[in-house]
């Protein structure tokens, strides 16, 4: 329970919820059917700070998840998945070469002994969003182009013009999925903070 106590003393209070358990499991939001808790923001509020941000917005953290939740989803209905190999690598690669260490054991600390929930905040989102755009370069971007074309597309599909046409795939791709903001304090906010997010269109009460 130890990632649970270092979010109630340092986190928590950024969400003015109090310390009991049961507020970290309140869903927040859902997208499609994923469900958002308030442990998923607290997390994400963790990692922003791991990462010097001194007055990070629970706003922010939860449109990450959101933004998270969506990529999933779209990833899974063009069948691309992240396998537990490809996690291991990454996570094994991340402790080995991670130019910013300390930050690095910031977030760890921030998971505490939960590494099942580092892996899925923290490093599958990594493999997955590279995976999707590879993804889409083979097989939208690329289709029926010469092979030297297809790879130009997967080494494009990270940047520029590539990851623009991507961006706009991605977005009719994941219209489709309903987003639900909760908690309406939270609601709120991100319309105010956030009122020229794309997916606001489908973020009902």
């Amino acid at each position: 329970m130890k990632y649970i106590m270092r979010g109630c003393l340092g986190i928590v209070l950024l969400l003015s919820a109090g310390c009991d358990l049961p507020t970290l499991t309140t869903v927040l939001a859902t997208v499609g059917q994923q469900n958002i808790t308030r442990q998923d923001v607290v997390y994400r509020i963790g990692i922003a700070k791991s990462y010097g941000h001194k007055q990070p917005m629970n706003e922010q953290a939860l449109v990450y998840m959101i933004d998270d939740a969506l990529t999933r989803q779209v990833a899974a209905k063009v069948g691309v998945a992240v396998t537990k190999q490809e996690v291991d690598a990454l996570s094994a690669y991340l402790d080995k070469h991670s130019k910013t260490p300390k930050i690095l054991n910031a977030v760890k600390w921030v998971f505490g002994d939960n590494a099942d929930d580092y892996r899925r905040i923290y490093v599958i989102p990594r493999v997955l969003n590279r995976k999707l755009q590879a993804w889409y370069a083979l097989h939208v971007s690329g289709k029926q182009r010469p092979q030297p074309e297809i790879e130009a597309a997967v080494a494009q599909s990270t940047g520029g013009q590539g990851k623009s046409a991507f961006d706009a795939w991605f977005r009719q791709q994941a219209r489709a999925l309903p987003v639900h903001i909760k908690d309406e304090r939270l609601r709120t906010g991100v319309l105010k903070k956030f009122p020229d997010l794309w997916w606001l269109d489908s973020a009902t009460r």
